[in-house]
C-alpha cells in the first residue's frame, strides 16, 4: 500500500532546523561543550527536545516516543525511526546485537581517533595543517556502512547505530583526548550509554551524537573522581607512616631538637615555601645538627659575630631552591649567588 506524502511534513522539517540553528548559535556563541564529543550531535538533540514542544501540542508527533521502548518491543541496540512491530529475539540473538552495537562504536572511535594521532605526529613541527576531524570518521563511517551492508547481516542496523555513535566520538578535540587509550575508554562509556538509551527516544534527531557526548562527560567525571580518590588514599598513606619514620621521633632527642629548629624556622619564615618535603630520614636530621652545632662553634671564635642569614637559594631555574644557612658570608656574597630574598 503506498503511502501519501504530504508537504506539510516538510515544513515541520523546517521548523526543526530554525530551532536546532537556533541553538547552535547560542552554544556556540557562549562556546558551550568546546572540542566535547557529539557536540554537534548534542545540539540538534537539544533542538529536536525544544521542538517537541511545537509538534507534541500540533499532533505531529506522539510523546510516547521518549518512553516507546519500554511500551513496545525494541531490540537492544537496534532502535529505528520505524515504530512497526518487532520479531520477539532470543537472548542469544540480543546478546549478539548489543555486543556488535559495542564493536561498532569502538572501531569507528578507536579507528578515528588514532588516524587523527598519527597524523598529529606527523606533522608535527611543520607549517601543515591536520586532517579535518569531521571528514576522517564520516569517511570511515560510509565505508565500514558499505561492506557491512553488502554482507546481508541480520543485525547490520545495531551495527550501523553504533558506526553513528563511534564517528561522533572520533570527532572529538585532541587536546581533550590525547591518547589511543582515552579514545577505547570514551567509546567504552558511550557504547554503554547507547545501550541504556535504546528504549527512549525513539527517532529523535541527533541522539548518537547525544550518546557520544555523555560518554565524553562519564569518561571526564570518572577520571576527576578516581584522581580525588588516589589523592586521598595517598594522604592517608603519608599520615600512616610509623613514628620512626617521621621528624621528631621521641626516642631520639637529637631528632627532637631539629624538629623544633625547623618549626621555630618554618615559622618565622612562613612566607616561604620549604622544598625539602614532610618525611626526612634520621641521617639528614642528624647531618643538619652536626651543621647548626659547626656553626655555632664558629660564632663562638669571632669577636663581632655576623648576622645568621636564611635566605631562600636559586642556583639555577631549572633546579628546585633549598633553604642557605650561613655565617661566614656577606650580603653581597649572598646576592652574587643569585639568592632571592
Amino acid at each position: 500500500e503506498e503511502t501519501e506524502i504530504e508537504i506539510a511534513h516538510y515544513a515541520w522539517l523546517a521548523v526543526l532546523s530554525a530551532v536546532v540553528a537556533s541553538v547552535w548559535w547560542s552554544v556556540s556563541r557562549l562556546k558551550l561543550f568546546d572540542g566535547y564529543a557529539g557536540r554537534l550531535g548534542t545540539t540538534t538533540f537539544l533542538g529536536m527536545n525544544l521542538s517537541m514542544l511545537i509538534f507534541v501540542p500540533a499532533d505531529v508527533v506522539s510523546w510516547k516516543l521518549y518512553i516507546w521502548g519500554f511500551l513496545n518491543l525494541v531490540h537492544v541496540g537496534e532502535e529505528e525511526s520505524s515504530t512497526s512491530p518487532k520479531v520477539p529475539y532470543s537472548w542469544t540473538q540480543e546478546a549478539e546485537s548489543a555486543i556488535v552495537y559495542v564493536l561498532g562504536v569502538l572501531w569507528l572511535g578507536v579507528l578515528s581517533g588514532g588516524t587523527r594521532l598519527l597524523n598529529q605526529r606527523r606533522i608535527e613541527g611543520t607549517s601543515q595543517s591536520p586532517i579535518n576531524n569531521i571528514l576522517t570518521p564520516v569517511v570511515y563511517a560510509l565505508s565500514s556502512m558499505l561492506v557491512v551492508n553488502a554482507t546481508d547481516y541480520v543485525h547490520a542496523p545495531a551495527i550501523f547505530n553504533g558506526f553513528a555513535v563511534g564517528t561522533y566520538v572520533g570527532m572529538v578535540s585532541l587536546k581533550r583526548v590525547p591518547s589511543l587509550q582515552r579514545f577505547a575508554l570514551v567509546s567504552a562509556f558511550a557504547s554503554v550509554w547507547g545501550l541504556t538509551l535504546t528504549p527512549c527516544f525513539i527517532g529523535f534527531a541527533g541522539k548518537s551524537g547525544f550518546t557520544a557526548f555523555l560518554g565524553h562527560i562519564t569518561f571526564d567525571l570518572s577520571r576527576k573522581t578516581f584522581g580525588r580518590i588516589h589523592d586521598v588514599l595517598k594522604l592517608r598513606e603519608i599520615s600512616n607512616f610509623p613514628p620512626s619514620e617521621r621528624i621528631g621521633n621521641t626516642d631520639d632527642p637529637e631528632s627532637n631538637d631539629q624538629h623544633v629548629y625547623e618549626e621555630e624556622t618554618a615559622h618565622q619564615h612562613s612566607h616561604k615555601p620549604k622544598k625539602d618535603g614532610v618525611l626526612q630520614t634520621k641521617q639528614q636530621l642528624r647531618q643538619q645538627k652536626r651543621l647548626k652545632h659547626n656553626q655555632d662553634n664558629v660564632r663562638m671564635d669571632i669577636d663581632q659575630p655576623k648576622k645568621a642569614y636564611h635566605r631562600w637559594y636559586e642556583p639555577d631555574e631549572n633546579v628546585d631552591g633549598v633553604w642557605h644557612h650561613t655565617l661566614a658570608e656577606s650580603d653581597d656574597e649572598l646576592d652574587d649567588k643569585k639568592q632571592v630574598v
